[in-house]
């Protein structure tokens, strides 16, 4: 069962530190959104994401990881499939990937934390006396 985004796509104004991270430098929230989904490098997935603004081809590079995000989190795809939302609101689409990123990690920081392990005691040696 598919659950929705923890966002709307143009819900920019809910985080206003990614929103204009995302429209002053989207290379580097796109670097990030790697980073969180994937374990990639920031700076090779920023490199390679501002070689495909050059040629005009980034909404099709983002494509990818909006699909991890979803598969790894069970997403639907709202608000119609990854590659059309890029297309069609490729900045807002990075924005609300960051935002459910930050969402999902904020829900494992404040997860509870697991029970102490019990202390390790060496066994004793019944004590016969000194030792000669």
């Amino acid at each position: 069962m598919s659950v929705p985004w923890s966002s709307g796509v143009l819900g920019c104004c809910d985080d206003c530190g990614v929103c204009c991270k995302g429209i002053c430098c989207p290379c580097c929230l796109y670097a990030d959104n790697a980073k969180w989904s994937k374990g990639t490098g920031r700076c090779k997935s920023g490199c390679v994401y501002l070689c495909c603004t050059g040629i005009g081809c980034m909404w099709l590079y983002s494509v990818g990881i909006r699909t991890t995000i979803r598969s790894k989190y069970n997403l639907k795809p709202q608000p119609c499939g990854d590659c059309c939302t890029h297309f069609c609101c490729h900045y807002c689409a990075l924005c609300q990937e960051a935002r459910e990123l930050k969402f999902r990690r904020r829900q494992v920081n404040y997860a509870p934390a697991p029970a102490p392990a019990p202390a390790y005691h060496p066994p004793t040696l019944p004590n016969s006396g000194p030792m000669v």
